[in-house]
């Protein structure tokens, strides 16, 4: 479905806009709470009935955006710090939820590896690491990919 039907369907259900940003549309329904944005990626939306409902169709959006953006050999963007976004005037006063994805399915299993850095290097890497709430091979594997410039 494309996203100008999305939004056709939106409003047809009593979904009110509430602003437009780039590709971002944010919608709200008067009296319930139920639109997920992800910040990460750009278009990438939810909604249903509740909060709940919202935050559970987001794993299926995400989903289907990362297939796409495979699909069009585009880069999956990395995600970005929790602050960052808070910051952010566009987001203010949203309620944050982070949704659990298997990634497996696009990257492959995670391979263990065994890698030697200096202890300092270690101890730099493990503290932001911790900063961005990401574990220590996460936060490798995402320098990894930025540095290769596939975000």
């Amino acid at each position: 479905m494309k996203s100008a039907e999305v939004i056709k369907r939106l409003q047809a259900d009593g979904w009110e806009l509430v602003r437009v940003k780039g590709s971002h549309h944010q919608f709200r329904r008067p009296g319930q709470a139920g639109l997920v944005t992800v910040p990460d990626l750009a278009g990438c939306f939810s909604a249903g009935e509740s909060l709940d409902a919202a935050i559970e169709a987001a794993r299926e959006a995400i989903d289907a955006h990362v297939e796409l953006l495979m699909e069009e050999g585009a880069d999956i963007p990395s995600t970005r710090p929790l602050a960052e976004h808070q910051a952010n005037p566009d987001l203010a006063g949203a309620v944050w939820a982070f949704v659990d994805v298997p990634v497996e399915r696009y990257f492959g299993p995670a391979e263990k590896i065994n890698i030697t850095v200096p202890r300092r290097l270690l101890r730099s890497i493990d503290a932001h690491a911790k900063a961005r709430h990401l574990s220590r091979s996460a936060f490798l594997a995402q320098a990894a990919r930025e540095a290769m410039g596939r975000g």
